[in-house]
């Protein structure tokens, strides 16, 4: 069922360019899917353990990414399968208010927003992941670059 993926990263890319491709979901939606997709990545890869909670959740569907189904039964499947692999698999989870914008990390570093958009974009010296138009920080990511590059 998963012989195409060779880590976690695989899956959740290819779950992250059917949840970006969804029009007809609200962004507020997508980014909360992309935030269970984030939680994915956190794993450790077992495709046993991921084709035993995938065949819970939508049963024994070779073509199991179209069995997820419509575009808002994809979501709430896909965060049911992570609920089921999680429970077997460590995994580094990451709480909703863990999760910031550029705006929201400017603040958590206590610095300027022009000063974090210069770190990003021109330095590159810190990178986040894009959801949808807005770029999203972890706190724990933030935590790590004021540590290393602002000495704090």
């Amino acid at each position: 069922m998963l012989e195409n993926f060779d880590s976690v990263q695989q899956f959740a890319d290819t779950l992250k360019s059917v949840v970006l491709d969804m029009s007809n979901v609200s962004k507020a939606k997508r980014i909360e899917a992309l935030r269970t997709i984030t939680n994915f990545e956190r794993c450790r890869w077992h495709p046993a353990a991921m084709t035993q909670a995938i065949q819970l959740i939508v049963g024994n569907e070779e073509d199991w990414l179209s069995a997820l189904g419509t575009d808002e039964e994809f979501l709430t499947n896909m965060d049911a399968i992570y609920q089921v692999y999680s429970q077997h698999i460590d995994c580094d989870q990451v709480e909703l208010e863990d999760i910031l914008d550029m705006k929201g990390a400017a603040e958590y570093l206590g610095i300027h927003l022009d000063t974090m958009k210069k770190y990003v974009y021109r330095q590159e010296r810190l990178r986040g992941k894009m959801v949808g138009n807005s770029m999203a920080f972890t706190r724990r990511q933030l935590d790590t670059f004021k540590r290393q590059e602002l000495g704090g």
